[in-house]
């Protein structure tokens, strides 16, 4: 029985758990700027030195570097990834990156995700318009959580720092959707089973009446265990290869055309069912 199947049928939700990168904001370029500006700080005589920070689809090692962040989880992976590009490492599944992630030293993972956040601090602290600018909402998205989203019932869980957050949710116009106890950065713990326990406990609600979207399937094969219903963000950063994944596993793939049906609607035949209160 596949775990979509076993979690999900004939049943009404009543709580929204959303990642926030690749969910609700594309930072992708600003995630790109940062890495590389840690990266190279690191290895300062580095082949991707002699790259622009700006994120370039044309650009191969962005491109690569994009390929890989479905991957990975947090600021750390983000190095592991640079790094595999860098040496021109061929990585093309979970299995592989994960072999890649766990050769590398702990503590240069550390000392590489500390200094991603120096980083993206100083960049906040130099420009925040700039900073800002390199984050675009995924507007379609964020206007059905406008309609549709219970305030209370929905919340964040995220790798990424709360004050990035905060800063990103005001810009856009989308704080009064999340009550700010609800968002779970990347202080909540150390993965997204972390961060949903957590939430659960705070809404005092049954696993099997949340729905948590995430646009990493890595993620969401963590937390089913948990008894919530997953569904793939697939307008995130993810390719055809996490939705085949998705699907194989019973995991709803949910497009920003499709989310309202696969995510908030009552659906009858052995799918998800994820209406909330109000819907």
């Amino acid at each position: 029985m596949n775990v979509m199947t076993a979690n999900t049928n004939h049943r009404r939700h009543d709580a929204l758990v959303l990642d926030f990168d690749g969910v609700l904001v594309d930072s992708l370029p600003e995630v790109f700027a940062v890495a590389l500006a840690a990266f190279t700080d690191l290895y300062p005589g580095c082949r991707l030195a002699g790259l622009a920070p700006a994120a370039d689809p044309r650009e191969p090692a962005y491109r690569r570097f994009c390929d890989l962040v479905p991957l990975g989880n947090g600021a750390a992976d983000f190095g592991v990834s640079l790094l595999a590009v860098e040496q021109d490492r061929t990585i093309t599944d979970q299995t592989g990156y994960d072999t890649f992630f766990e050769s590398q030293p702990p503590d240069w993972r550390q000392t590489f995700h500390r200094t991603f956040y120096e980083k993206r601090e100083a960049l906040r602290r130099r420009d925040v318009k700039a900073w800002l600018r390199l984050h675009t909402p995924y507007e379609p998205f964020l206007a059905l959580l406008r309609q549709r989203a219970v305030r209370g019932r929905t919340a964040i869980a995220t790798a990424k720092d709360g004050t990035s957050v905060a800063a990103l949710l005001d810009h856009f116009g989308a704080a009064d959707l999340f009550d700010p106890d609800l968002i779970m950065d990347n202080r909540a713990g150390p993965d997204k089973t972390a961060h949903l326990k957590r939430i659960l406990a705070r809404l005092g609600t049954a696993p099997n009446r949340l729905v948590f979207v995430d646009d990493k399937v890595n993620h969401l094969l963590r937390v089913a265990p948990l008894g919530v219903t997953p569904v793939l963000a697939a307008w995130g950063y993810n390719t055809r290869r996490e939705h085949r994944a998705a699907r194989a596993a019973g995991f709803a793939v949910a497009t920003q055309a499709t989310a309202a049906d696969v995510i908030f609607r009552e659906r009858s035949q052995g799918t998800p069912s994820a209406a909330l209160p109000g819907t």
